[in-house]
């Protein structure tokens, strides 16, 4: 990958460290975050929450036909819904296979429902605390993984823009609990300062009341 847009982010160092696990939110052109790993043939899992996985999957296997031959890409793409069962062994295997993730973090949905809150992590939010699910930290722990946040928005042209992330990585001796604690906290401090200029831009507006205690 050598075209990463903007700051923060090192493509050498990225691209020594695929696959990934790359976490986005419902801001801007979020969607545009899967043609981004498509133009650079990465093989790709995408999780989505369940309703559009029930609603949307036939249409996003089109888009992305439709984009892998525009790039001339060879990836691949795997799409399961956040609630599955086995989704951690899924996920495990799909890495394993040199597969990359991508997940939209805000959407805060696994298996169990929504509104399960245990084993979630509580971190500040908009001056409130919200309990946000570990797995996608654990996932990144557990293949060896980094984390690699994305950030989609449209400027004051409404032209699709993008700011990718330096990769978080455990500090050495971390737990699992603790590389969670402390990659949670930068992924949602990277929409909140999103938030303070494309406040507009962002669908969690309408769900955050399952991100409360």
């Amino acid at each position: 990958i050598n075209k990463i847009d903007k700051e923060g982010a090192n493509p050498e160092k990225i691209k020594e460290q695929l696959p990934a696990v790359f976490v986005s939110f419902h801001l801007g052109s979020f969607r545009s975050a899967l043609a981004f790993l498509i133009r650079y043939n990465l093989d790709v899992v995408l999780i989505i929450d369940p309703l559009p996985y029930r609603l949307q999957k036939d249409a996003i296997i089109s888009q992305y036909e439709v984009m892998k031959q525009a790039f001339g890409s060879a990836s691949d793409l795997v799409i399961y819904p956040a609630d599955q069962k086995d989704l951690s062994i899924q996920l495990l295997d799909k890495t394993r296979k040199q597969y990359s993730v991508l997940a939209f973090i805000d959407g805060n949905t696994g298996f169990n429902g929504t509104f399960n809150q245990k084993k979630s992590e509580k971190i500040p939010f908009l001056g409130q605390e919200i309990a946000m699910r570990k797995g996608l930290a654990m996932l990144s722990f557990y293949s060896r993984r980094p984390i690699v946040p994305m950030l989609s928005f449209y400027d004051d042209r409404l032209q699709p823009r993008r700011t990718i992330f330096a990769p978080l990585v455990p500090a050495a001796g971390a737990t699992a609990d603790e590389f969670a604690n402390d990659c949670l906290h930068p992924l949602f401090g990277i929409l909140e300062n999103a938030l303070q200029e494309y406040y507009a831009q962002w669908e969690g507006w309408l769900y955050l009341h399952k991100f409360l205690d």
